[in-house]
């Protein structure tokens, strides 16, 4: 599969596709419409948290979707959620261009750390070079409307104080 056949680009970009990203978000995680789209909305931004979509170039059609949001208790890691290839364009190796991408979109903005978190796809993240790790705090798309210093600090003292106690792992990526 020629990943120059598929163009990786923010969201923002292409504000048309909202629809239909909204759409193939709801095949796999099924919400409202309206809660979709309030979520989308929030990440429709051109710096973290943003979404991003993986289109055929010749044709323009949407076959894929991520989303990168930066870690409020840690501003060296960012979160990847809501990693998505159309169910008729799988095992084609889509999944994992998207990741590249992703990956070298967060090495742009800054970041040294990639944290998400998953069950059912646990296998593709680690053929992806992820790995378990220690619980990170997450605000996914909301990180922007809480992003202020003092909370920043808030939310590392409490991450540390979770940390102590909570030994559930959950997969990273240094980058």
């Amino acid at each position: 599969m020629e990943g120059n056949e598929y163009a990786f680009i923010p969201l923002i970009e292409r504000k048309d596709l909202s629809a239909d990203v909204i759409a193939l978000l709801n095949q796999e995680w099924p919400r409202s419409e309206a809660s979709r789209e309030n979520s989308l909305l929030k990440s429709m931004n051109a710096s973290p948290p943003m979404s991003f979509v993986m289109v055929k170039r010749n044709t323009g059609r949407l076959v894929g979707h991520a989303r990168l949001c930066p870690l409020l208790s840690d501003e060296r890691g960012c979160w990847i959620e809501s990693v998505i290839v159309s169910t008729d364009m799988r095992n084609r190796g889509l999944g994992r261009i998207i990741m590249q991408h992703l990956e070298n979109a967060a090495r742009n903005y800054g970041f040294k750390k990639c944290y998400l978190s998953t069950e059912d796809k646990r296998p593709f993240y680690e053929k992806c070079g992820y790995e378990c790790c220690e619980p990170v705090l997450n605000a996914g798309s909301n990180s922007v409307l809480l992003n202020n210093p003092k909370l920043r600090k808030l939310f590392a003292e409490v991450e540390q104080n979770e940390l102590k106690y909570d030994a559930t792992k959950g997969p990273r990526k240094r980058l």
